[in-house]
């Protein structure tokens, strides 16, 4: 339901999501404020960094429109489907370097909050 958070900043990752139908924000708390990292709708998915990297969730996702839909994926059916395939480590790569990219940006943001720069879009 609407208001609902699906997955937590800093919690473990058993699971990834695939968006059927309603919307969801993707945000983190930085200084105390809601920073919306972007919004998700039937198509999108999320949770999978976390499962790809072994790491705990890097943001929040919750429920922003209506009833959302969505398809759950386990660890295990993420390890079987990429077995011992040649495409685990590119999966794998481009996952661990969106985590470095990400953890970036928000020590940019974070920059940005403490000289009082005006937000960029």
């Amino acid at each position: 339901a609407e208001g609902t958070l699906i997955v937590r900043e800093g919690e473990p990752a058993d699971s990834a999501y695939t968006i059927d139908e309603g919307a969801c924000e993707v945000f983190r708390m930085e200084n105390g404020e809601r920073v919306v990292l972007r919004r998700l709708g039937p198509g999108d998915v999320f949770g999978e960094t976390a499962i790809f990297t072994r790491k705990t969730r890097t943001a929040n996702v919750q429920v922003v429109e209506g009833q959302l839909v969505a398809t759950v994926i386990s660890r295990d059916a993420f390890e079987r489907a990429l077995g011992d395939s040649w495409l685990r480590p590119f999966v794998m790569a481009l996952a661990n370097r969106f985590v470095e990219l990400d953890a970036r940006a928000a020590k940019l943001r974070s920059q940005e909050v403490e000289r009082g720069d005006p937000e960029q879009d």
